[in-house]
């Protein structure tokens, strides 16, 4: 990597910068949006709306790249994701020495 040309080292080091900062954030922006809901039950529901919109957003452009009725599913999953698979990594970092499934 660090023999790159200089615009291509530039832009493969703020790609990993942006990849590794992206737990961080999700997680801090969780534990905002629980204190943020302790005071303001409405909390919840502009953020189910909000991932709604976004993943809207992204699901027109795949929709709009690969023409597939497969786009249907971008709403879907990006529910999914918050309420299942965003969860797995801390859990797996607190149950590390743990052997069950979900720890691996």
């Amino acid at each position: 990597m660090w023999k790159l040309p200089l615009p291509a080292l530039v832009l493969t080091m703020l790609e990993t910068t942006i990849t590794n900062l992206r737990y961080p954030v999700a997680y801090a922006s969780i534990i905002l949006m629980v204190y943020l809901s302790v005071q303001d039950p409405w909390t919840i529901l502009r953020l189910l709306i909000s991932i709604g919109l976004e993943s809207i957003f992204s699901t027109l452009y795949f929709l709009h790249s690969e023409r597939s009725r497969e786009c249907l599913f971008g709403v879907l999953y990006a529910y999914f994701y918050f309420l299942s698979v965003l969860w797995m990594f801390p859990y797996a970092l607190v149950t590390v020495r743990n052997r069950a499934w979900l720890t691996r």
